[in-house]
């Protein structure tokens, strides 16, 4: 299956996650038999009885920020802003002796080391199949207490992407 546009970019993203251990960072913390059963990134909302920690992504509506010709008159691109977040959903662990506000900003460093906004390190590629991603901006990134024993850390970005498109 081809995916075009913003779909392109969700499974961009999910193989920069899979390819680049972050999940294993996520699933390293669950039950053995658990780990086959569930995916660490979810899009919108976590699966029903998912383990703890667990991220889940929302890609806000972008903005097409111009459009020009490539080079012939057949090829259009657009540049698009697309706005992103993780959301790291954490509990404390009692066999790491961290609680959900220590594993939830371990994780979102972890994250903001492959994506971008980690001091000492560069993000990695996301390679679309139809254009490129021409920048990710790292927003910004914070903490919020959801429950007893319960973090979650959001990190914002921006993806620039330049996307092939065909109009009249």
């Amino acid at each position: 299956m081809t995916f075009v546009g913003s779909a392109d970019l969700h499974k961009a993203i999910a193989t920069v996650w899979e390819d680049s251990g972050i999940s294993w960072e996520f699933k390293k913390n669950w039950e053995e038999s658990l780990r086959t059963q569930f995916t660490s990134l979810n899009d919108q909302d976590g699966m029903a009885k998912q383990p703890f920690p667990y991220c889940v992504y929302e890609q806000e509506a972008g903005n097409t920020d111009s459009r020009d010709s490539g080079h012939s008159a057949d090829e259009k691109h657009e540049h698009r802003l697309v706005p992103w977040i993780f959301r790291i959903h954490a509990k404390e662990i009692s066999t790491n002796n961290e609680t959900a506000k220590e594993t939830a900003a371990r994780l979102a460093g972890f994250v903001m080391q492959k994506f971008g906004g980690h001091p000492e390190a560069d993000p990695l590629p996301i390679e679309l199949t139809y254009g490129n991603v021409l920048n990710v901006q790292y927003q910004n990134d914070v903490g919020i207490k959801t429950g007893d024993k319960e973090y979650r850390w959001d990190i914002f970005y921006l993806f620039l992407l330049d996307v092939p498109v065909k109009l009249l």
